[in-house]
């Protein structure tokens, strides 16, 4: 390695605004122990792939931020890690408002069912994979008891890139996941305190979906709740995969939802 890329590699990550407009890219760099966001000119040390599944990422939480009730949408995965290739999908872990999960999962499936975004089982590359949901009052990563590889599942975890980030909920989950300092990792990103998507379309989408909720309450509240509950515990538990998964790896509550079946099967 150059003197040049060491240099680029040891800069400290820095707070950048992501977004992307007209044939703008976005790259990241890798730094001494994680990924931070740089512009066009860092962009030949980070592969095409990743340029472009990132890109992508972007305009899904954009129209992810229309969903009522949700807070926060993080990146996860090997996009998240630097690790993606053309192969890979996009990982997201959202936050929804305390009893509006349901609604809030519901609402970001069909967004990502109506722009062809969501991952199938036949389309994987370059698709979303919404596999994680938590509440505002349920931020801890629960289910680390149940897996083995404990310190994979931090340093996963810790790559979180908080895309979305309503009211600083990001800054409430890192300390809701502390945890992961016992096997040595940090969250990369721990010091931003802002969305990662551009501020006009973080006001305008963020007006209309205020709007959203303000209807939803009026005309549905928690009636509109409990039936989504119902319509979609149903489908999971009939789902073969809920009860051929390994123990931990799909999980449903009012608190948490998590979705991670074998791979092979996963959709």
């Amino acid at each position: 390695m150059n003197q040049e890329n060491q240099n680029r590699l040891s800069k400290k990550p820095k707070k950048i605004n992501l977004s992307s407009r007209g044939q703008q890219t976005v790259a990241i760099y890798q730094t001494k122990d994680c990924f931070a966001a740089a512009r066009n000119d860092n962009k030949n040390i980070f592969s095409m792939a990743s340029l472009k599944l990132l890109n992508r990422a972007m305009l899904a939480v954009k129209i992810l931020s229309l969903a009522p009730f949700i807070r926060m949408v993080g990146l996860t995965g090997s996009l998240a890690r630097g690790e993606a290739n053309h192969n890979s999908d996009i990982d997201f872990i959202i936050i929804a408002k305390t009893d509006r999960i349901w609604t809030t999962r519901i609402f970001a499936i069909g967004l990502m069912m109506l722009t062809g975004l969501k991952r199938t089982n036949q389309k994987i590359a370059g698709q979303v994979c919404l596999n994680l949901f938590h509440t505002t009052e349920h931020l801890t990563i629960s289910y680390q008891d149940h897996l083995a590889d404990k310190y994979w599942l931090a340093k996963d975890h810790t790559h979180l890139m908080p895309l979305l980030n309503s009211n600083h909920i990001f800054q409430d989950f890192v300390k809701a996941n502390s945890w992961v300092n016992k096997y040595g990792q940090k969250f990369c990103y721990q010091n931003f305190q802002n969305s990662l998507i551009d501020k006009i379309s973080l006001i305008f989408l963020g007006a209309v979906r205020l709007i959203l909720e303000f209807l939803y309450d009026l005309i549905l509240n928690d009636w509109g709740e409990n039936w989504f509950r119902q319509i979609q515990t149903d489908r999971i538990n009939r789902d073969p995969r809920t009860k051929n998964s390994p123990k931990g790896a799909i999980f449903i509550s009012d608190f948490e939802l998590r979705f991670h079946p074998p791979k092979d099967n996963q959709g």
